[in-house]
């Protein structure tokens, strides 16, 4: 059994890893953080109401600019209190014709962000329905 820093999500065997895959690399596991932390409703964690961007929660709301930079502003505030050892590059959000992000049921964002102790430049893209 090999060591990791924590349990890769989803969940999935692995024969190397034991009972379930873990993460063996610190990025790795920021970047599954991250993603943890938009995905997450606010209200969703445990002892923690506050925690979560909640991107599901905008599926519904407009689509257009003030939504989108509500968004943005969410993510920004988010990451700077639970992971501030990250620094957000820029964020894009999908809206392109041939993408099915144009469709009102989907969010699309890609995140581009630096792990500050690493300077490790990672780039983070959800597509939410």
């Amino acid at each position: 059994m090999s060591s990791g820093f924590m349990v890769e999500l989803p969940l999935s065997r692995s024969d190397e890893d034991g009972h379930y895959s873990v993460l063996k690399t610190i990025t790795k596991a920021i970047v599954q953080d991250f993603r943890t932390l938009v995905l997450t409703n606010p209200g969703e964690r445990v002892m923690d109401a506050n925690f979560g961007v909640g991107m599901r929660r905008f599926l519904f709301e407009q689509n257009n600019e003030q939504t989108l930079s509500s968004i943005d502003s969410r993510i920004r505030s988010q990451a700077k209190t639970y992971i501030p050892a990250i620094r957000i590059n820029s964020i894009n959000f999908v809206r392109t014709e041939n993408s099915p992000a144009v469709d009102p049921n989907y969010v699309g964002v890609k995140i581009d962000f630096t792990i500050e102790p690493l300077k490790a430049r990672q780039v983070l893209d959800i597509l939410v329905s």
